[in-house]
């Protein structure tokens, strides 16, 4: 549905630009036995409107991009069945932190079926399940961890140290966020995260 909206409305924005351009009175440059005062301010008029059709074709853009992320979060919310607003939370913090939303998506239902309060047997808080000790190191406390933005921040944020750590295989990378330095050779938290699709990093 917000794909349809977003081709309409971008459909419509372009047809009233090229109504506006095309009932618009063209420029008529003077020839050669015209004066330079008179070429000179026509010159400057077609460059006006040019800036201005830049200006309506960023604005355009920028709207048509706003309109394509609405609906990417819509249908995020609807795959996972969540609400829009924490699915408009996770999407905004993974491409803050340059991952792909699928993939983070994916890792906060396997750590704590989206439930920004869930607390593991462990002690592990929030949508990312970080534990206390890991918070710490980047000068987050337990209490902040409840707060989703700030949850999914350090949860990210160890995500990418787990991937440095790496060398960016995100197989191993995911084995490290979820049991620490504890190596898992078959790689099953991974494994049911990717679910056989690859991430490159």
């Amino acid at each position: 549905m917000y794909k349809v909206i977003a081709l309409g409305v971008g459909a419509a924005l372009l047809a009233a630009g090229l109504s506006y351009w095309q009932n618009k009175t063209p420029v008529q440059v003077p020839g050669q036995t015209g004066d330079h005062q008179s070429r000179t301010a026509a010159m400057e008029d077609i460059h006006r409107q040019i800036d201005l059709l830049r200006s309506r074709q960023t604005e355009t853009r920028r709207i048509l991009e706003r309109l394509q992320e609405v609906a990417l979060v819509q249908d995020f919310a609807s795959r996972f069945r969540i609400k829009r607003g924490l699915a408009a939370s996770i999407y905004a913090a993974a491409v803050a932190h340059e991952f792909e939303p699928d993939l983070i998506f994916r890792i906060v239902e396997a750590e704590s079926n989206f439930s920004p309060s869930d607390v593991s047997p462990k002690g592990a808080v929030g949508l990312m399940q970080v534990m206390p000790g890991t918070a710490s190191m980047y000068g987050v406390d337990r209490p902040s961890l409840f707060d989703t933005e700030t949850n999914l921040n350090v949860g990210l944020i160890h995500l990418r140290n787990c991937l440095w750590a790496e060398d960016n295989n995100i197989l191993k990378a995911l084995d490290r966020y979820n049991r620490g330095n504890r190596p898992d050779a078959l790689h099953r938290y991974a494994s049911r995260i990717l679910k056989g699709d690859s991430f490159n990093y």
